[in-house]
């Protein structure tokens, strides 16, 4: 009886045009949760076009109430990290009996986009003594927080593991992280062997990256090469033709005070 009164309500919502409003919504989405209507729950949540807090809370409760953990309350755990709301992530992390890789990777990504790269590492031992495997979603969290700290060794290490200790094939996107994380300690033999070895071609973000951190350490011919990658994939990109401008600037730049202190030489 409950529920059909509630449907009623929302169709005259609906045609009435009360359904856009978060409020309305929400109580909509609380309603349906309540009684187990998880599909009605998911198409409200969905239709809005900026979930507030309360709403992201509605709709976990209306999972967890149902049991429906699984999948779908670690995009919630996933989403609050993304949306740099650490201590929401947290408490619906909390509140999982059993959280899954998807809740565990959320809140190590969200940990290493807030710059605290000691827990989101913590976190991955702790979801490896919980006896979750990780997968290439966690390792993308863990590359990150690795290349934010500069943890140039242990990067290495993570990204030697996917493979030989998970069978985890390695994606662009960790390549990615690879030349920023190797780019930023300057480390570009490593960095140049990794990139000869992709079973892949990289892409204009990794040739892009590269630039960027060819500028960062006065690496003209390194960045001539990364241009030529780039503008080869996509000739109208604006960015590699900025940061290979700077980085001979800075080698003129370079060049003029050398020649000014061997003028000064007796």
């Amino acid at each position: 009886m409950g529920l059909e009164i509630g449907m009623a309500l929302h169709q005259d919502a609906r045609l009435n045009g009360y359904t856009p409003y978060v409020y309305v919504a929400t109580a909509l989405l609380t309603m349906y949760g309540k009684f187990g209507r998880l599909v009605e729950a998911e198409d409200i949540f969905h239709n809005l076009s900026e979930p507030t807090i309360v709403s992201w809370t509605a709709m976990l409760s209306a999972f967890v109430e149902q049991g429906g953990y699984g999948k779908k309350v670690g995009a919630l755990v996933h989403s609050y990290a993304s949306c740099g709301s650490m201590a929401d992530a947290y408490a619906v992390f909390d509140e999982l009996v059993q959280p899954n890789v998807v809740a565990w990777s959320g809140c190590m990504a969200g940990c290493a986009g807030d710059g605290n790269s000691t827990a989101s590492l913590g976190m991955l031992e702790a979801m490896r003594l919980s006896g979750i495997s990780p997968n290439d979603v966690t390792f993308t969290s863990v590359l990150s927080a690795c290349s934010h700290s500069g943890l140039a060794t242990e990067g290495l290490e993570y990204f030697d593991s996917l493979g030989k200790d998970y069978g985890i094939d390695r994606e662009l996107k960790h390549y990615v992280y690879m030349t920023d994380l190797l780019g930023r300690a300057g480390n570009f033999n490593k960095l140049e062997d990794i990139l000869n070895r992709m079973p892949m071609k990289p892409n204009l973000t990794i040739w892009l990256c590269l630039l960027g951190m060819s500028l960062r350490h006065g690496n003209a011919e390194l960045g001539k090469q990364a241009f030529i990658h780039a503008t080869n994939l996509e000739p109208r990109e604006r960015v590699s033709y900025i940061l290979m401008s700077n980085i001979y600037a800075e080698s003129a730049s370079e060049m003029t005070i050398l020649g000014r202190v061997e003028d000064s030489w007796p």
